[in-house]
């Protein structure tokens, strides 16, 4: 993405405190689409709003995000970070990506190099070097990146010719990550520079024969989780990766809420133990809204990646007295006794207390309904 030296001197001032480098003026293409059924900002998500670098280009209205034609800079930024595509550049769409890798893959040239440039001048036209133009190298996140590492590719190189792209530091640490979490160097690359032909020549030419083929037809989250898992050593850094961990406070009832509204079901409750599936959270913060005891804590991963599901908070389960099943935690009979202010609660599951209110108003009836809805289902059979 480029702008003249006048452009610069004028621009350096109004984006000077963001610490960016100056954008581009918009015209020459269309802002990033937006796909309202699977933008995750009607859960309260706002990590495209965390990357972009232009005030007011991001707008939430009545649980939908809005790009702003007159303020967006085209960087693609948003469209790098977002875990799930749902805001993707008209240029290079989550489609024409993932199209774009799986035809590389497959292609029968004995070097596969991709190239990802805001200016495809000064790339070299060498067979199996594949130069895709973008308006802003900011479209490429740890996501696609990732993506690209665990495909038979044998180098993908993102280049700015100048240096002026906005996106070009937070490109520089997502290689940096992606080429980190294997004990040799993936083959991901960042050039920077007006004369890098022979860089790129050379890189292309001196790359290993890579036979593990990437399958890219899942979700956009779901694709890049069985990319991490594809590329990382064991002992792999979680930091920057976009994996999220979960920590639960003491004045969790495990009431359920989390584990009826989770749009990724990534939260689940067992035996008095809550679960917790990184491999299927996005980060979107909904549970934590939701909480009513305010007890769940959404952050960054740390430590050694973690992609598999682990118990995050545990307590004792209180059983129903006629049929034996588990349908309360402990502390959450403690809550409403104190609420309710009085000495103890019969322990009786929702079922059998429905049962047994339906008994006290109809006697028997219940169980002679039950009987005659069977034998009217037997006959039902023989009929057929």
């Amino acid at each position: 993405m480029k702008v003249t030296e006048a452009q610069v001197s004028r621009r350096d001032f109004l984006f000077g405190m963001l610490g960016r480098s100056s954008p581009t003026d918009n015209a020459a293409g269309g802002v990033p689409d937006v796909s309202p059924d699977s933008c995750e900002a009607r859960y309260g998500c706002r990590k495209c709003f965390a990357a972009c670098p232009a005030p007011g280009a991001l707008e939430v209205r009545e649980n939908s995000l809005f790009v702003s034609q007159k303020h967006c800079v085209r960087c693609g930024l948003c469209a790098g970070i977002c875990p799930v595509a749902a805001i993707q550049m008209p240029e290079m769409s989550e489609r024409a990506y993932l199209e774009l890798l799986d035809a590389l893959q497959n292609s029968p040239a004995p070097r596969k190099t991709l190239v990802i440039t805001c200016s495809k001048d000064k790339v070299p036209h060498t067979p199996g070097i594949s130069v895709e133009q973008v308006p802003g190298i900011g479209v490429i996140g740890v996501r696609q990146l990732a993506m690209a590492a665990s495909t038979s590719i044998n180098a993908t190189i993102i280049y700015c010719p100048d240096g002026l792209c906005v996106g070009k530091e937070r490109v520089k640490h997502a290689v940096d990550l992606i080429a980190s979490t294997n004990d040799t160097n993936l083959p991901v690359y960042y050039l920077e520079g007006p004369r890098v032909a022979a860089r790129i020549e050379h890189i292309h030419n001196s790359t290993q024969k890579r036979e593990s083929a990437a399958d890219l037809t899942a979700t956009p989250w779901n694709n890049y989780v069985t990319a991490i898992e594809k590329i990382t050593a064991p002992d792999s850094p979680a930091t920057g990766l976009a994996i999220t961990d979960m920590r639960i406070a003491e004045s969790c009832t495990l009431c359920y809420a989390c584990v009826d509204r989770c749009p990724h079901k990534a939260v689940k409750i067992e035996s008095g133990r809550l679960l917790f599936d990184s491999r299927n959270c996005t980060g979107c913060g909904y549970c934590g809204q939701i909480c009513p005891e305010h007890a769940i804590t959404l952050l960054e991963m740390e430590g050694s990646i973690r992609l598999a599901e682990r118990s995050v908070y545990r307590d004792d389960m209180v059983r129903c007295s006629k049929c034996n099943a588990e349908y309360a935690s402990a502390k959450m009979i403690r809550k409403v006794t104190a609420t309710l202010r009085i000495e103890e609660i019969m322990p009786i599951c929702p079922s059998c207390k429905e049962k047994g209110m339906y008994d006290s108003l109809f006697g028997n009836q219940s169980s002679k309904i039950t009987n005659q809805r069977k034998m009217h289902e037997v006959d039902a059979l023989k009929c057929g």
